[in-house]
């Protein structure tokens, strides 16, 4: 994820991923494993748990804060964090982003 911040990653994506570069975690549920790993991360405030709008996938993000404190990474259609609570009631590490434009597997 810190490869390409402000992707959208779903675990399906991480899954493969990590597959790939052969780095699973050794566990009977991989993906279990790998979701609560991603959740755990998001108590980091540069990491976000979103929802794609369209596909309705869980996803995460890394998203870096910069000094000027805007969103230099949000790819089209994707929507920059609240502050702290939208009128949806999403938190900062919860963002609905429209774009789903979300890194897939291979």
């Amino acid at each position: 994820m810190m490869e390409s911040p402000g992707q959208w990653f779903t675990v399906p994506y991480m899954l493969a991923e990590l597959r790939r570069r052969d780095w699973l975690p050794e566990s009977d549920e991989p993906g279990n494993a790998v979701r609560a790993s991603l959740t755990r991360l998001v108590v980091d405030p540069q990491f976000q748990k979103g929802r794609g709008a369209k596909t309705g996938a869980v996803t995460f993000a890394y998203k870096p804060h910069f000094a000027d404190d805007t969103d230099h990474h949000a790819g089209a259609g994707e929507s920059a964090p609240p502050s702290s609570t939208d009128p949806d009631g999403l938190s900062r590490t919860e963002v609905e982003h429209q774009g789903d434009e979300l890194m897939r597997p291979a």
